[in-house]
């Protein structure tokens, strides 16, 4: 998946990465993903299957659609997403 700046008229694209490390684009826009995922990729079976999900599966398989497999393996952006929500004291947001 590629990013774009919201202000950068040429839509000059960016990787994930670029768009992380960076924090905003070089005009000063916020970087935004090129295409949002369609409905033929997020459909009611999709919602179905998520609806039984733990928070931290729920939020990994929402940003998998904004971050390809050559970016960030599954399993890295499992623990990313884990580590980020450990210190969260509710149970419903992390087990």
């Amino acid at each position: 998946m590629k990013y774009t700046s919201t202000r950068d008229a040429s839509k000059k694209l960016y990787s994930f990465e670029d768009a992380l490390c960076s924090g905003y684009a070089p005009d000063g826009g916020l970087f935004v993903p090129e295409v949002l995922p369609s409905d033929k990729i997020i459909n009611s079976t999709v919602l179905k299957e998520w609806a039984t999900l733990n928070y931290v599966d729920l939020a990994t398989q929402i940003l998998r659609l904004f971050l390809s497999l050559e970016e960030i393996s599954t399993v890295e952006l499992q623990t990313i997403v884990a580590a980020s929500l450990s210190s969260f004291d509710v149970s419903s947001v992390v087990p």
